[in-house]
């Protein structure tokens, strides 16, 4: 199982998946939404929680998080937004997400978060 990190930014996808290999998590980057549709689709069952950043190209994070939540395979997945804008957390949680992440990322709390969703779930299983 492992994070799919969705983010155009090549320095912060990078730090992202560097940061979470290096705490023990398997973690994968994707540069944009297309290409995370891809990756998931490509490899169901793979991805265990999506690191989604909001401003992207091609096609943002809500409509990713659309796209995700209207597809049967995919719509229980947990979806953390990620973005610099202010006041997104309501909204995001009204759009589906799962949880918000400021950026920029705290990484005390970004490991909370992944333990939270990522490990926790492996136990009960």
């Amino acid at each position: 199982m492992s994070v799919l990190i969705v983010d155009d930014e090549y320095y912060i996808r990078d730090v992202l998946t560097t940061f979470l290999l290096e705490a023990g998590y398997d973690a994968t980057g994707a540069r944009d939404g297309r290409d995370a549709v891809d990756n998931l689709r490509q490899q169901p069952g793979r991805f265990r929680l999506i690191l989604l950043d909001v401003m992207m190209p091609y096609m943002t994070g809500w409509e990713l998080l659309e796209t995700i939540r209207d597809d049967p395979a995919l719509a229980a997945l947990p979806v953390i937004l990620m973005t610099a804008a202010e006041n997104v957390h309501q909204k995001a949680i009204e759009q589906g997400a799962t949880d918000y992440l400021p950026k920029p990322i705290d990484l005390d709390e970004l490991l909370d978060i992944v333990e939270y969703y990522y490990v926790d779930d492996q136990r009960e299983r």
